[in-house]
């Protein structure tokens, strides 16, 4: 398996190759809407460090309206031919549509409806990063951030309805749990499956290091082996102060992780 680190800041790209990191992952608002100076710089800083972007999350911002009575998907084509080309530019691989506010179904509104809505955006999506070789996975999100696809079970029945050779779904170790869900999903995802993320299931989402974490680390990894999951896994939790803590909590989070699945 590979492992990766949610960034898209280029200072702290040597301290991420210095640590062993496979790979980051980058924002996919965030490079699409990047002037060209900026992007440029970006690239700079990934060659520089001898790292590919494999994985990208953050897909539409959240001021876009993907459901609902005022859903505008006008947008999509243009924004996403735009993004995918600069992010196959850097190693692009697998693009992660979680999107929790642009996808939030409004209250009051037919949530089939909204159902709907959103596997017509995926695949407008889908056909788009199929030209780049690029998948499109769905990332499921707990109830707190978003009222469509709280689980990876969900996530997959979403998937059978699109029926898009080119959508995926992702299982986020912090989103598992928060919504309380079994390992069952993932267990059976099969080749669905094609991109995990790994913060610790706490409210401060941070890197796993506690002796609890590790446990619940460890029946996380035994679903993704009978998954037979071995692409790739991004560390998403958020890192206080600013990436300084990096020896304490990331590399163990690495080590640790890769002790455990192997």
């Amino acid at each position: 398996m590979r492992f990766g680190v949610c960034c898209t800041t280029v200072d702290h790209f040597p301290r991420i190759k210095s640590l062993g990191y496979d790979y980051v992952e980058v924002g996919f608002a965030t490079i699409t809407n990047m002037e060209d100076e900026k992007f440029e710089i970006l690239v700079e800083g990934l060659k520089a460090n001898d790292l590919k972007a494999e994985a990208a999350n953050g897909f539409f911002p959240g001021d876009k309206i993907l459901t609902g009575p005022d859903a505008d998907h006008s947008f999509i084509p243009e924004y996403v031919e735009k993004g995918m080309a600069r992010f196959k530019s850097i190693g692009g691989k697998v693009a992660v549509l979680g999107s929790g506010k642009a996808r939030n179904i409004p209250e009051g509104f037919d949530h089939t409806k909204g159902e709907e809505q959103f596997i017509e955006v995926l695949k407008m999506a889908g056909d788009i990063a199929a030209k780049y070789g690029i998948k499109i996975v769905i990332e499921p999100l707990n109830a707190n951030e978003t009222n469509l696809i709280n689980t990876v079970q969900q996530s997959l029945d979403i998937i059978k309805r699109c029926n898009h050779p080119n959508i995926y779904t992702l299982a986020d170790f912090f989103h598992v749990f928060k919504s309380g869900e079994t390992m069952e999903a993932i267990e059976t995802a099969g080749e669905l499956l094609q991109h995990t993320h790994l913060a610790r299931a706490d409210a401060d989402r941070q890197m796993p290091r506690t002796p609890e974490d590790y446990e619940a680390c460890k029946v996380w990894a035994a679903a993704l082996k009978k998954c037979g999951y071995n692409a790739r896994m991004s560390l998403e939790g958020s890192f206080k102060p600013e990436f300084t803590q990096t020896i304490e909590d990331v590399l163990p989070a690495l080590n640790i992780f890769k002790n455990i699945v192997g």
